[in-house]
């Protein structure tokens, strides 16, 4: 075998390498990396040690800021458009509780403006001049909101929650009240019971039977 003195072991440090000629690609320290809908977007500052690539990198990063926030608003706007579909008649009632809006309600021939006031399964109630009026949502021709409030409300499902549950509660009470029908007529008296699919109300004129789809309105006068 070949022996190798003290000097031969000691291995020679690689020889420098000439710095490269030419146009270097720009360095793209600084950009942030944005996730969207499975794709990695870049923005932010730039950091380059040329000039002119740094402007395209900031004109790249701007663009590419611009459209990450368009598809972000155009996501929340199609999140929102669904939650709007989703939502049912009851669902709009309790909102309405929620805050304590201010809404006219148009139900057959009876117009009245309020405050929503509770929202059941079935039905709402709105604090109006002429009393507490309970309102069975398939009997509403129109709803609009007069005045949204920014502070206040309450709990929308405290309380009956059901129309049929409401009517026993007054019922129970032995009020006189007035129900507004479909046609425009009014009966005034005393629910003597509220049945699964009717009223029986006691009038001064004798007894009257009031099928629920018929109701509009229902409400305690002052």
């Amino acid at each position: 075998p070949l022996l190798l003195d003290r000097d031969d072991d000691e291995v020679p440090p690689a020889p420098r390498q000439p710095p490269r000629t030419g146009t270097l690609p720009p360095a793209t320290t600084g950009l942030r990396r944005v996730w969207l809908a499975g794709r990695m977007c870049l923005a932010g500052p730039v950091v380059t040690e040329d000039p002119a690539g740094a402007e395209h990198l900031e004109r790249l990063a701007a663009r590419m800021d611009a459209e990450v926030r368009a598809e972000q608003a155009a996501y929340e706007a199609m999140a929102l458009q669904a939650e709007r579909r989703a939502r049912t008649l009851a669902d709009v009632a309790a909102e309405l509780v929620g805050r304590g809006d201010v809404v006219e309600v148009v139900a057959g021939r009876e117009v009245m403006t309020g405050t929503a006031v509770h929202a059941g399964r079935d039905h709402m109630s709105l604090r109006a001049a002429r009393g507490d009026v309970d309102l069975p949502l398939a009997g509403l021709t129109r709803l609009r909101v007069v005045d949204r409030v920014r502070a206040g409300g309450q709990s929308p499902r405290r309380g009956a929650k059901t129309f049929r549950a409401r009517m026993t509660e007054h019922e129970t009470a032995g009020v006189v009240v007035v129900v507004a029908l479909d046609d425009g007529e009014q009966v005034r008296g005393v629910i003597a019971a509220a049945a699964e699919d009717h009223l029986l109300i006691a009038s001064r004129h004798g007894d009257v039977v009031v099928p629920h789809p018929s109701v509009r309105a229902v409400w305690v006068p002052r």
